[in-house]
């Protein structure tokens, strides 16, 4: 879960990233739906940019 966090915090303001990009980020291609559930268990949005993942571009 730590590992996806800091992957959103490395999207830059005004960008988004896919689920899938995420999870290829952190080294885990098909785990798209960990980001999803690790996004949703974001404590605070405002510092871990969680609204910038989409489903995919």
């Amino acid at each position: 879960m730590k590992s996806v966090w800091k992957a959103l915090q490395n999207i830059p303001y005004g960008k988004t990233k896919s689920y899938k990009e995420i999870a290829e980020t952190i080294g885990s291609p098909k785990a798209m739906r960990a980001v999803g559930m690790a996004n949703n268990k974001n404590p605070i949005a405002i510092f871990i940019p969680c609204h910038r993942v989409i489903g995919h571009n």
